[in-house]
């Protein structure tokens, strides 16, 4: 389970609900530039499947996506 949340300009990388690492990077020009699995250039694609995709118009907190992590090993 692999999980990015932005903050402001902070991004935060959690893998099985544990916060694994954390920085500052600039927005992306276009909310809707949000690409899973590739690059917009097409190169470096995805190879596997993406199980399951969410996207949320807030920060979810640690113990929220623990919560998500431990509801899809039911």
């Amino acid at each position: 389970h692999v999980a990015f949340v932005r903050d402001g300009e902070t991004v935060r990388l959690y893998l099985n609900g544990k916060e694994e690492a954390a920085a500052k990077l600039p927005r992306a020009a276009k909310p809707e530039s949000l690409i899973v699995g590739g690059r917009p250039d097409r190169s470096f694609g995805w190879e596997g499947r993406v199980a399951e995709v969410a996207v949320y118009d807030r920060v979810l907190t640690e113990r929220e996506i623990a919560g998500r992590v431990q509801a899809a090993k039911k």
